[in-house]
Order: structure tokens, then C-alpha cells, then sequence
């Protein structure tokens, strides 16, 4: 699948949308000034696609809600703050301090990793983009926005922050130990 998508969460941007299998990516299109918004476009490929079921689950994530409702779920254990205070607790992270969204929280890898070195912004950005592609093999949703990775906590429950502890440690650790090798750095800034 390929499109132009918006989240209602996220008012006022737009994400260009990529699906292979499993695996997706989004990223937030940076509009140059006077350039139109166009509609929301998706575009599936494939073979012995259910047409009609396919219709029925993209008309799902349709919001028709334009109020501005609270939508941050349930109050109970907090799942922004408690996603928000992993992060903080994850020394390999940096956490943006001003959220993008009311449920939102927005991190990066830090780059600076002791005697193991420190990677520069073009790199950290490359990891953060490859992190967040390994994350989406779980079904764990983020949007990328330069080189942040922003993650709705809305809806979220307890059981679904530790499903993000479980992946990104082990998600993390595989990207950061592919920093160690030269022609990986190469493959993540998109060189051969």
C-alpha cells in the first residue's frame, strides 16, 4: 500500500504512507508554503485482495468526529504518562519535552553513547527511521517527524507500554549494535 494519509490526532499535518507486509512507515510531509493539501489517497496492490473487506477496514479509521473530544481514554494508569516516563527511564533516548499532541509523546535515539562514541544528527535521524520500521513489524504505530519518533498514547493500556518496553529494547539494541559497523552506518544514511 502507498498513499497521503492525516490522523485526527495530529490536525493540520500530513504523512506519506508505505506498506510492504507487515512492515510500514510514515512520514510527515513538510508542505512548502502555498502548496495545497490534497485528499486523503490510498493505493493497494496485490492479489486476492477482499476488495469489499478491505473497503470496510479503511472506512474504520475514518474520524467523522470533529468535535474536540478528550481522547485520551480511560484516566486509569495513565498510559501517556507511564509511556512517557519509560522513555525518560531509557538512558538510550532523549525525550522532547513539548508534546506534539495531548496524548502524544515524541522521542529519539540520544547519539551519545559514552565510550561507545557519539553519532552525528544524520545518523541519529537514519537509526531513528530504522528503529521505527523494526517497530512496526510488532504492530506498534509511530509517525516519524525529522528526527523524532512520535508515538499517540490514546487508547493505549497497560499491557500495550509493556509490549513497547519489550520491543524497543530489543529492536534498539539491534539498531544501535549495527552503528558499530561501518557499512551498516552506510546503509542507514542510504549509501551502498
Amino acid at each position: 500500500g502507498k498513499g497521503f494519509v492525516q490522523f485526527s490526532c495530529l490536525p493540520g499535518r500530513r504523512y506519506e504512507f508505505h506498506l510492504v507486509g507487515q512492515r510500514y512507515e510514515a512520514n510527515e510531509i513538510v508542505a512548502e508554503r502555498g502548496q495545497s493539501r490534497a485528499a486523503v489517497v490510498v493505493v493497494l496492490i496485490g492479489t486476492s485482495l477482499d476488495s469489499a473487506g478491505l473497503e470496510r477496514q479503511l472506512l474504520d479509521c475514518v474520524d467523522d468526529d470533529d468535535d474536540d473530544a478528550d481522547r485520551s481514554g480511560s484516566s486509569a494508569g495513565d498510559p501517556t504518562r507511564e509511556f512517557r516516563a519509560m522513555i525518560e527511564q531509557d538512558k538510550r533516548f532523549c525525550l522532547q519535552e513539548e508534546l506534539p499532541w495531548p496524548t502524544g509523546v515524541a522521542f529519539g535515539l540520544r547519539g551519545s553513547y559514552g565510550s561507545f562514541g557519539v553519532l552525528d544528527p544524520d545518523l541519529i535521524e537514519a537509526a531513528n527511521r530504522e528503529l521505527a520500521a523494526r517497530l512496526s513489524k510488532y504492530s506498534l504505530f509511530s509517525l516519524l517527524s525529522g528526527p523524532k519518533i512520535q508515538v499517540d498514547c490514546s487508547g493505549m493500556k497497560a499491557e500495550d507500554v509493556h509490549r513497547w518496553r519489550d520491543a524497543l529494547g530489543k529492536e534498539t539494541f539491534v539498531v544501535l549494535s549495527n552503528l558499530i559497523d561501518p557499512a551498516a552506518q552506510q546503509m542507514y544514511r542510504g549509501g551502498t
